[in-house]
């Protein structure tokens, strides 16, 4: 749907700049590159490390099963850059405007925990700049340009990540 002469384009989609699985399967397969020339270990009892990223695996992997539920139960295609046929606003979406991002990043997280690996706790950081800046701002841009008033409301009540 074009705008007014002269300006941009407007796409029924929101343009991210990646895919967010491509780049969490990026960071996590740097980090663990990054452990064998030079390991960061992490100063955490094995115990609570296997405890904590067990959970969050676990966690985000169920996170992910409800996000799932949700895109077929509408017809939604997991890639961000097709159109979005409807708001999701229940089940984890009641909680995470997110919930896909959330569980992947919980999975990262609990990953590197588990292989005791610094790097992939590292890699997070830009993962989530990443996706904040180049993913989920354009997809909030693109959810309200397409459904004003009503995701606004929904943006109101749940919050962006937790």
């Amino acid at each position: 749907m074009p705008t007014d002469p002269g300006s941009k384009e407007v796409t029924d989609h929101p343009n991210v700049v990646v895919m967010p699985p491509l780049l969490y399967a990026v960071a996590l397969i740097v980090g663990v590159a990054a452990q064998f020339v030079v390991a960061i270990h992490l100063s955490i009892e094995p115990e609570f490390r296997w405890v904590v990223g067990g959970l969050l695996v676990g966690g985000g992997t169920a996170v992910a099963l409800g996000f799932s539920r949700a895109f077929a139960r509408i017809g939604q295609d997991r890639n961000p850059n097709t159109p979005t046929p409807s708001i999701i606003t229940s089940g984890v979406y009641r909680y995470s405007r997110n919930p896909a991002y959330v569980s992947l990043t919980a999975i990262l997280l609990g990953i590197g925990l588990l292989l005791d690996n610094g790097w992939i706790l590292l890699a997070a950081i830009p993962v989530v700049v990443v996706m904040h800046n180049g993913v989920i701002l354009r997809e909030e841009a693109y959810l309200e340009r397409t459904f004003g008033d009503e995701y606004r409301n929904y943006k109101m009540r749940v919050r962006r990540w937790l």
